[in-house]
């Protein structure tokens, strides 16, 4: 039977949490980006910083496990890190050198050649000192790479360390590949580190799926669980996916297990419409969650207006969005602050280059409008 079939083997979609998805599809510029910059590291020059960023759920740490992929295969070391607002956490590193000597004030655990861990903000200057990256650098005949995700969440000082050497190697034409990825918050933290020259780096904007992308990854991901999908069931799934890679996984997931329940492998139509109700309730939770930080940031008004005004015209002219904040600000200054924070939680995005902001997480302002307290009306948590 097609049930225990499917049964017998796990399910192929990955959503949430950055695992490496079966099918990476539709992010060829990003991929051939990195590519590019790992050859440069190979041929012992000096590729720019890349900053990959975008909203959260589009695939920024599974690009840049997708980065560390090629780099292993190539001989490449690495330097994995992740920030959090009480610290860094390591996730892999080389087992040697500077990282050697002092590994054990913060080591939690080793693996392979590499060890893992955390440091504290109080730590991150003490074990991370100016010529850790120098001293990595000079000990890696192929070159070293140095990623950091959730880089928006770094602590204070990180971001500004990690720049600033990686530009001195840069400089001297040492083979290094520095890459961020975090939500757009990161170009306001960026900027507020004082590394001017960050603006030179390779930007990598992430932002949504092509609709034959988002059928290639629900095809290819299926055929691993011997799952097949009819083209209306295709459309279907792919329209409701709102072209978001995390929504994509999502009904991927649902799809497999309700097959697996009804003894099929093939998702039709009518099995694609109670796949859609599944994924409802997640759905409505992980607005739920949006709107939650919204209303923690006390951007509740402002955040509702924008809403109201994308669900009525999906695209807002960015004089538009400067007039409509300006009627919650003081000032241009704190008009251009609420734009940033709305910007950096996802409610509103716009692609390198264009003056039109749209939705950052899709549908997203539809809940939002029918979610958050109407003008006037003080709904923020208490405590803030």
């Amino acid at each position: 039977m097609a049930e225990e079939t499917l049964l017998r083997r796990k399910n192929p979609y990955t959503p949430g949490a950055g695992r490496y998805p079966v099918c990476l599809a539709g992010r060829d510029p990003e991929r051939t980006a990195f590519a590019k910059a790992l050859r440069d590291i190979g041929d012992a020059d000096a590729p720019e910083c890349h900053v990959l960023y975008g909203p959260r759920g589009n695939g920024k740490t599974v690009l840049l496990a997708d980065l560390c992929r090629r780099a292993a295969r190539e001989g490449i070391r690495m330097l994995d890190l992740a920030g959090r607002p009480e610290g860094l956490i390591v996730g892999k590193a080389p087992a040697e050198g500077w990282l050697q000597k002092s590994r054990s004030r913060f080591r939690v655990g080793t693996s392979g050649t590499g060890v893992s861990g955390s440091m504290r903000t109080r730590e991150w200057r003490r074990l991370f000192p100016p010529e850790a990256l120098p001293e990595l650098v000079a000990e890696s005949s192929n070159g070293l790479l140095v990623t950091l995700d959730e880089a928006h969440a770094a602590p204070s000082g990180a971001l500004g360390t990690l720049l600033s050497s990686a530009q001195m190697l840069r400089k001297d034409g040492r083979p290094l590949l520095l890459a961020l990825a975090g939500t757009p918050g990161l170009k306001s933290a960026l900027e507020k580190e004082r590394a001017t020259f960050w603006n030179r780096s390779k930007r990598l904007a992430l932002g949504l799926l092509s609709a034959g992308a988002c059928a290639e990854i629900l095809e290819e991901t299926g055929k691993v669980a011997g799952l097949a999908y009819r083209p209306e069931a295709l459309e279907t799934l792919v329209g409701a996916g709102d072209r978001y890679p995390y929504f994509v996984q999502l009904y991927g997931e649902a799809a497999w297990e309700r097959a697996a329940a009804a003894g099929t492998d093939t998702v039709d139509g009518a099995l694609a419409a109670g796949v859609i109700d599944d994924v409802r309730p997640v759905r409505e939770e992980y607005y739920g969650d949006r709107e939650l930080e919204i209303r923690r940031e006390r951007l509740s008004l402002p955040a509702r207006a924008v809403a109201e005004a994308l669900v009525e015209r999906e695209a807002l002219p960015k004089r538009e969005l400067e007039a409509l904040l300006a009627r919650y600000a003081a000032g241009e200054q704190e008009a251009l602050a609420l734009e940033e924070r709305l910007y950096g939680l996802g409610l509103i995005w716009r692609e390198p280059g264009e003056r039109l902001w749209t939705a950052g997480i899709p549908s997203l302002p539809a809940f939002l409008k029918e979610t958050l307290a109407p003008e006037g009306y003080p709904a923020e948590p208490v405590g803030g």
